[in-house]
């Protein structure tokens, strides 16, 4: 693979050593939805601040909708093509994305996006903030179709499933911790990716962001929402429903982190019944039973096997 080439700089980032200057390179999955990879490219580009030393990476992964016809159009000094070779999903994509990427932090998008000015310095202060040892920020999101909120970070709910977070916080702050983030607008360093080993690829398009957010978690490292961010989002594009790959999808996810889920699950259940600590085994016992609940779904689904065969 050759090298990435050199982007010209106005001075705000110093050369590393390998004499890349880029601060962060936006990583962008592509898969079909020409039309809205276009919308999604010209938002960023009009949104990034002045003097800002970036590159943008585009990975195809297999389009068929004349998506890589116009990739070969595209004339910029700071966008990147990169054409998998067939369908590799959206871990591998970003993967291969972040691998070919010069700058400090990665920002990792979806094509369904659309950026305003002022979106993404909110996500660099928190990223940055000396106080908060963050290793992975989100943002505020809104539907494009409705203006509605969409998220907010990803909870637990009472049931032991994830959602997103769909109300805002009055911390006047302009952050908020959370258990997760989305992967369709987040920002982190390149190094902490690469120590988590990326987006871990036995995921087919669904938990892989819940993955890597448990994997920055258990580095030490926080998790943030920018609440002065916000973007709006195509959610009917980016979201599976309940199907079968989804199922393994999470039956992974909850094998590999059942320790950790368990016991946000707890502290999810301590917090709704308003009670305190003397009930933190109760709370551990039926947060047990909501996870079990979850567990014997996948195996009443037909045609479904786990990871292990079972």
């Amino acid at each position: 693979m050759t090298a990435p080439p050199s982007l010209s700089s106005n001075g705000a980032t110093p050369p590393r050593a390998d004499g890349c200057t880029v601060e962060i390179s936006f990583v962008v999955p592509l898969f079909n939805h020409l039309q809205h990879t276009q919308a999604m490219l010209q938002s960023l580009l009009a949104s990034l601040p002045s003097g800002l030393v970036y590159e943008v990476i585009l990975v195809d992964d297999f389009s068929t909708d004349g998506t890589r016809a116009w990739l070969a159009t595209l004339n910029h000094p700071r966008i990147k093509t990169l054409l998998n070779p067939e369908n590799l999903g959206y871990a591998a994509s970003n993967n291969a994305g972040a691998s070919l990427a010069c700058g400090e932090l990665l920002g990792l998008l979806n094509n369904d996006l659309l950026l305003d000015p002022g979106w993404l310095e909110p996500m660099i202060h928190v990223l940055r903030h000396p106080g908060l040892n963050a290793g992975l920020v989100g943002n505020v999101q809104y539907r494009v179709d409705d203006g509605r909120l969409d998220h907010a970070g990803v909870q637990l709910n009472h049931r032991g499933q994830f959602e997103h977070v769909q109300s805002l916080p009055v911390n006047g702050l302009g952050y908020q911790r959370s258990l997760a983030i989305t992967g369709a607008c987040l920002l982190i360093r390149k190094v902490d990716f690469n120590s988590a080993g990326g987006f871990d690829e036995g995921f087919i398009n669904g938990c892989e962001d819940l993955d890597l957010c448990f994997k920055i978690r258990t580095s030490g490292k926080q998790l943030f929402v920018a609440l002065d961010s916000h973007v709006r989002h195509h959610v009917s594009l980016s979201r599976d429903g309940q199907t079968l790959q989804h199922l393994r999808n999470s039956q992974r996810l909850y094998s590999r982190w059942r320790i950790l889920i368990k016991h946000n699950l707890a502290r999810r259940v301590i917090t709704s019944i308003h009670s305190g600590t003397g009930m933190h085994s109760a709370a551990l016992m039926i947060s047990e039973n909501l996870i079990q609940a979850e567990e014997a779904c996948w195996s009443r689904t037909p045609s479904y096997t786990s990871d292990n065969g079972e």
